[in-house]
């Protein structure tokens, strides 16, 4: 059965990469990169990938936006300020706006729980973007070279911000 996929999601800074019950707290790096700390308040239920909580109240998502780089990246953080995950959204180059930054989702994700090899996600997403003409042959293939970039560079590295 053929995937049901929709149009690429346009993520804005200034609403955060979480819903809108986040505490969101921006901190410029430089002109062309900045830090957005979203704090998850009241919610329904927790958010998981598989097994591990991801937003819950009072857990963090600290996003890293950089102009041009076609991916942004997370870090997890739980309510005790404990590292829980690194999960990265690869996209169409980071682009920097009045407002703050923007990027196009090119649905390939990267996620890395504590402790764990990194892995894959969305694999089939990114097909079916492909097939539906959401994404071009060159933009998938830019997503997959990504991927491997950031697979191979937690594999040996942490992410330090």
């Amino acid at each position: 059965m053929e995937k049901k996929i929709h149009s690429p999601k346009h993520v804005l800074s200034v609403n955060g990469k979480g819903l809108p019950n986040t505490l969101k707290v921006v901190k410029p790096l430089s002109s062309t990169s900045m830090l957005l700390e979203e704090t998850w308040q009241d919610m329904e239920k927790p958010w998981n990938q598989g097994e591990i909580i991801t937003a819950k109240p009072g857990y963090k998502w600290i996003s890293k936006w950089e102009e041009g780089k076609n991916y942004v990246i997370d870090k997890v953080i739980d309510e005790k300020g404990n590292l829980v995950a690194i999960y990265c959204d690869i996209c169409a180059p980071v682009k920097k706006i009045a407002e703050g930054y923007e990027f196009e989702d090119w649905y390939l994700d990267v996620w890395q729980p504590v402790n764990q090899k990194p892995q894959l996600l969305d694999e089939d997403e990114l097909e079916a973007a492909l097939k539906s003409g959401y994404l071009t042959q060159e933009q998938v293939s830019i997503a997959r070279k990504t991927a491997e970039y950031l697979l191979n560079y937690l594999e040996k590295n942490s992410i330090d911000f």
